[in-house]
């Protein structure tokens, strides 16, 4: 324990702010898990016509995730994280005065809430290429699962007091929400463009290089990126192939370097692959094993939207009245879960291989979720959730290692922010294939067709992980 304690220190400034600010963003999103109360109990919308708002709001992330991941890679991750953490604050603020005030109390409120979600999610695709930015191989896993811990913590109060304010003080939901959400932008504030000079880079061709002509390179400029099936012979003296050369005299970045905040990995990384005019398109179709990784995720993401949609349902036709308490206990019991044991899980599993991790958590999924099919027994229940909860903690710390890791330097704002559009097809194919299921049959269907995916999508990574075993994933 005290090993995986150890990892958090001496990480970059900006992982730290990072953290701090995903836990007060945490602790005061009031707003979100309540938006369909608000809608339809404060603005008196029907449940049908929410549940648009709803799907709505969610969709947001698409166009928000391909715009800021291509600005992020263009213009630069901070300005891009900061203008549109800015305009979200100025419409959750306007929403508190129009509600507070009696000035607007309908949909326009509601259409509001969905554009205030659409520049949230703008901030994600930056905030996940700065941490890309400003670690490597030796401290991402530690970077990552520090924000992720930071945020956990925060969301085990937030829901709480936001419980308290909803019934009788509805506005200060939007209030607390606007003041954590600016605390959080100063902080921000403080954080400097991590993105790396890619004007500083052109292509030359490399002439009959040996081992010993590409260190002298080195006098010259990084190598950041080769493409990676480079010809060479035994003796290593006939490699020919275009790279990436950063000719920024000044520098003279080494790999594994820390320069002004910013991590130069080595040759181990993801900018190993990095090919002249490679599109996003062209990295994922042309990569088998992210595309392969991908969709394993989308399985994965199916099931965990029924924690959302499909559990709470189960949980009132089981326990009638009781439903909606208990609903709360597992939701605690989940925030709990990762924040107590993200630690001791990371510590065990951070010299495995994340590939491998992110098939153990598709293991963990399946029967997390899968044993609501066969117990009825609230203390059975707390046991699978617990279950569901370590795979949420094994997939989110190591999937965002293995995309950083596998991904071009000059495409990593896009690469995350298609991840997140990919994946998201699960969240959206979840609940719609839930309320199908629940129609038509019994709703332990539900349970058991998620046993199902996950185990598909396991065993997909698993025979890709041991056919590679001895290459690079």
């Amino acid at each position: 324990m005290q090993k995986f304690f150890k990892g958090f220190f001496n990480l970059s400034s900006t992982v730290y702010r990072v953290a701090i600010v995903r836990f007060i963003l945490s602790m005061g999103n009031f707003i979100y898990p309540f938006m369909t109360l608000f809608l339809v109990k404060k603005l008196n919308i029907s449940p049908s016509i929410a549940s648009i708002y709803f799907i709505a709001s969610g969709f947001a992330f698409v166009p928000a995730s391909i715009i800021s991941g291509k600005l992020a890679d263009s213009i630069g991750r901070r300005i891009v994280l900061l203008s549109s953490f800015f305009v979200y604050i100025l419409i959750i603020f306007s929403i508190f005065f129009l509600y507070h005030f009696n000035i607007l109390q309908n949909t326009v409120i509601a259409i509001m809430l969905i554009v205030a979600n659409l520049f949230l999610s703008m901030t994600q695709v930056p905030i996940a290429a700065i941490l890309t930015d400003v670690t490597d191989l030796t401290n991402r896993n530690e970077a990552f699962s520090l924000t992720y811990l930071a945020a956990n913590a925060g969301f085990a109060f937030g829901p709480i007091i936001a419980g308290f304010l909803f019934e009788n003080y509805t506005s200060m939901i939007f209030l607390g929400n606007g003041i954590a959400s600016l605390i959080g932008f100063i902080i921000f504030c403080g954080i400097k463009e991590t993105k790396p000079d890619t004007m500083a880079y052109k292509d030359v061709k490399l002439d009959s290089v040996n081992n010993n002509s590409l260190e002298e390179n080195l006098n010259i400029g990084y190598i950041s990126a080769i493409e990676a099936s480079i010809n060479q012979d035994n003796t290593g003296s006939n490699i020919e192939n275009k790279a990436i050369v950063s000719l920024d005299n000044k520098d003279k970045n080494i790999p594994g370097q820390k320069t002004n905040d910013l991590i130069f990995d080595n040759e181990t990384d993801g900018e190993k692959v990095a090919i002249k005019n490679q599109s996003i398109f062209d990295f994922i179709f042309g990569d088998t094993i992210f595309l392969l990784f991908i969709i394993a995720t989308i399985f994965f993401s199916f099931a965990y939207s029924q924690a959302g949609f499909t559990l709470p349902i189960f949980l009132s036709n089981l326990f009638s009245n009781n439903g909606a308490k208990l609903y709360g206990v597992l939701q605690s019991t989940n925030a709990l879960t990762v924040i107590f044991l993200t630690p001791l899980v990371s510590l065990l599993t951070k010299k495995r291989s994340s590939f491998l991790m992110i098939a153990v958590s598709g293991l963990f999924y399946a029967f997390g979720f899968g044993l609501y099919s066969v117990f009825n027994k609230f203390g059975f229940l707390i046991f699978t959730t617990v279950l569901w909860s370590i795979g949420e903690i094994i997939q989110v710390t190591h999937q965002n290692v293995f995309i950083a890791n596998r991904s071009p330097i000059h495409l990593r704002g896009q690469v995350n922010g298609a991840f997140q559009i990919l994946s998201g097809i699960g969240y959206i194919l979840g609940p719609i294939f839930s309320g199908f299921t629940q129609k038509n049959f019994p709703i332990t269907y539900v349970w058991a067709t998620v046993f199902i995916i996950c185990i598909a999508g396991s065993i997909q990574l698993l025979l890709i992980y041991f056919k590679n075993k001895k290459g690079t994933i």
